[in-house]
């Protein structure tokens, strides 16, 4: 094909996406490389979605605080290959994930580089919880990923909790722990995240657990919505915000019309019809769900694809964030993300002002983001008071000077630069149990011409995280290049578990060890019960630990078959698996 042929050609490709957050974003970047001609239509005024900041008078303000991990393969190759930006420049490693009781700071509890072999002894004793509970957390997450789920059969439909409460080695305090971590990071009790999916997630950290995390040096938008936008740009994207879809129109057997509206309900200017050619979503599952059933009937989404109707099931949660900027250094504040214990939000925070080096302004002081993963504790959703509440629960966990209400002068805080924000407009997906079947593909036979794209995706990530979503992006783009190639091939990086029989190799050599910790935490409360005078159940604790040696051999036995099974095919099929 000629150059001018097939500059004509590319002109013919059109893509428009709905949704500029990271996964619209990526797959824009990698359509408009190849040739396509691609618009974008986001209803902020921002780009970035969950993953953006919001300017305010010169300060930016993101929207959840971002952590990344050692695998998140598609988001560095974005980040480094596509947008050139090196990883030891705009990011620095954390190792610890900090824990603070209160009444106790500065004393910190430390979890380190969870599941590194060599810091296993460190955490046992970290006093996060009591030595032989920290033992069974992680025997627990081990068990985990021993297991396999097929989501086609209800009884692989568990909860983590409900998995852990299943296991006979559980004790209140692993359980506790599991919740906290989920609660600290997802925003999610551990009683309704889903079991798989959450097993794909901690596989991948368990290949790569050193570091812990990654945070940015500076504010999201700076570092990388800034420098994407200016890519997009110059490869002739059209970019347009304040304006949201609420109507997609189907034709015949593909989409043909969306309906464009302003953001802004009191703006009535923008109302209309626009002619799509192909069509990429890459919005909020609440959103996702509204638009397949819009139109008229025989022209709506779920028409043609009637699964999509439980697209309602998914459910996302806001996280309030707290942006607290002080008028000088606090002391003794980590450089990790610390979460505060039995706080009644469930607070954690960031120390931005530790990780943003790259921003003079915070040499001098403490700037702290506060997020609140209990959302519905919070009293009256109206800004400064819920703010102001969260600022009291965490007053008691960090000493400083107050004040008597928000914008106090007699405080340790610059009121002007502080900020609440509620998130309701900005709600995070909750893996819950089934949303694994409610998820959407990347496209369907069905409806050729409509792509989808989001955290909340089927990728093999599992649980939402940034990595998701740039994972769904390029699940999008690649499937839209295969019907419509252009330029290269469109590659998405599979991150790397270790083999099944490692894990069942390392669950066979530590259960002896944990069975011995749940004996050690049912012994160590006989003679506290025996005091509380409660006789039946000190002699049912003795009871279980004479039980948990039989649980334990067949529990072993057990693991020791299935690690037979996955070694004996090795030793005659190369590909690990019978009949492949």
């Amino acid at each position: 094909m000629s150059q001018e042929n097939r500059d004509v050609h590319v002109a013919e490709v059109h893509v428009t996406i709905v949704g500029a957050g990271i996964a619209g974003l990526t797959a824009a970047l990698h359509l408009a490389r190849r040739g396509y001609k691609v618009s974008i239509y986001e209803k902020n005024s921002y780009l970035g979605g969950n993953f953006g900041a919001q300017e305010v008078d010169g300060t930016y303000y993101e929207v959840f605080c971002h952590m990344f991990a050692n695998w998140y393969n598609n988001f560095w190759h974005l980040v480094e290959e596509d947008l050139g930006l090196k990883r030891e420049e705009h990011f620095t490693p954390r190792t610890n994930i900090q824990f603070l009781q209160k009444g106790e700071f500065p004393r910190f509890a430390k979890l380190t580089n969870s599941g590194s072999f060599t810091d296993q002894l460190r955490n046992l004793f970290s006093g996060i919880e009591a030595a032989p509970d920290m033992l069974l957390w992680s025997y627990s997450l081990l068990d985990l990923l021993s297991q396999r789920f097929d989501q086609s059969e209800l009884l692989s439909r568990y909860s983590v909790n409900g998995f852990i409460s299943s296991r006979p080695y559980a004790t209140n305090g692993s359980a506790a722990l599991q919740d906290a971590i989920l609660m600290t990071i997802w925003s999610v009790h551990s009683d309704l995240t889903s079991a798989a999916s959450y097993r794909d997630f901690i596989n991948y950290g368990f290949r790569h657990p050193t570091p812990t995390l990654w945070l940015l040096k500076g504010n999201v938008h700076d570092e990388i919505i800034k420098p994407l936008h200016a890519q997009l740009e110059k490869l002739g994207c059209e970019i347009v915000t304040n304006v949201r879809v609420t109507e997609v129109i189907l034709g015949q057997d593909r989409v043909e019309k969306i309906r464009l509206q302003s953001a802004h309900s009191h703006d009535h200017k923008v109302d209309r019809l626009l002619l799509v050619d192909r069509l990429l979503l890459a919005v909020s599952p609440k959103t996702l769900g509204n638009l397949v059933m819009t139109g008229a009937v025989h022209q709506r989404i779920i028409d043609r694809l009637p699964q999509l109707a439980e697209l309602r099931r998914l459910r996302a949660k806001p996280i309030p964030v707290l942006n607290i900027y002080f008028k000088h250094k606090l002391r003794n504040v980590p450089q990790e993300p610390v979460a505060l214990c039995g706080s009644r939000y469930d607070l954690s925070f960031i120390d931005i002002s530790q990780s943003w080096v790259n921003d003079p302004r915070m040499k001098e002081r403490t700037a702290l983001c506060v997020a609140a993963s209990d959302f519905y504790a919070l009293p009256s959703f109206d800004g400064t008071e819920d703010g102001f509440d969260m600022l009291k629960e965490l007053n008691g966990y960090l000493p400083f000077r107050l004040g008597e209400f928000w914008g106090d002068p007699n405080s340790d805080i610059d009121w002007e630069k502080s900020r609440f924000q509620s998130n309701t407009d900005n709600a995070l997906f909750i893996n819950e149990v089934g949303s694994e079947e409610w998820s959407p593909q990347a496209t369907y036979k069905s409806i050729p011409n409509l792509f989808f794209a989001g955290d909340f995706c089927k990728t093999t990530i599992g649980m939402a995280t940034v990595e998701a979503a740039v994972m769904s992006g390029l699940n999008a783009a690649q499937a839209l290049w295969r019907k419509e190639p252009l330029g290269k091939p469109i590659k998405i990086i599979e991150p790397d578990v270790y083999p099944e029989s490692v894990i069942l190799a390392l669950k066979l050599l530590m259960a002896p060890y944990a069975y011995g910790a749940k004996a050690w935490s049912l012994a160590s409360d006989v003679p506290g019960l025996l005091m509380k005078g409660e006789l039946a159940q000190s002699s049912a604790n003795l009871q279980d630990m004479i039980g948990l040696s039989y649980i334990l051999a067949f529990d072993w036995w057990k693991t020791l078959w299935s690690l037979s099974q996955e070694l004996i095919p090795n030793t005659v099929n190369p590909s690990g698996r019978a009949g492949d």
